[in-house]
C-alpha cells in the first residue's frame, strides 16, 4: 500500500521541478482534478494529456513554490503563485 504522506511529497516534489509529466503520473484514474476557481475535471487518460499541457502552460506563466509542514503522520502543503494572468475577451 501506498503511504498518502509519500504521494503529497512527491506531489510537492514535481511541482516544484515542474515536472507536469510526473504530475499526473501521480493522478489515479478515478481521481478528480479541481483547480484553484473550483473548475472539476474527472480523471482519465485523455484528461492525463490536456491537464499535462495545462500544467506546463501554467509553469510557463507562473512562478510556483511549494513548502511542506510534517508532524508525525500528518503533512501540510503551502505554496504561492506569482505571475499576471488577464482574460481576454
Amino acid at each position: 500500500m501506498i503511504n498518502p504522506i509519500d504521494v503529497v511529497l512527491k506531489l510537492e516534489e514535481h511541482i516544484n521541478a515542474r515536472n507536469a509529466e510526473a504530475i499526473c503520473a501521480l493522478m489515479t484514474m478515478d481521481g478528480e482534478f479541481i483547480d484553484s476557481l473550483g473548475n472539476r475535471l474527472s480523471w482519465d487518460r485523455q484528461a492525463a494529456g490536456r491537464m499535462g499541457r495545462l500544467f506546463q502552460d501554467g509553469f510557463r506563466l507562473f512562478h510556483l513554490a511549494l513548502r511542506n509542514f510534517r508532524l508525525w503522520n500528518t503533512v501540510a502543503i503551502f505554496g504561492s503563485a506569482q505571475g499576471t494572468f488577464s482574460k481576454r475577451w
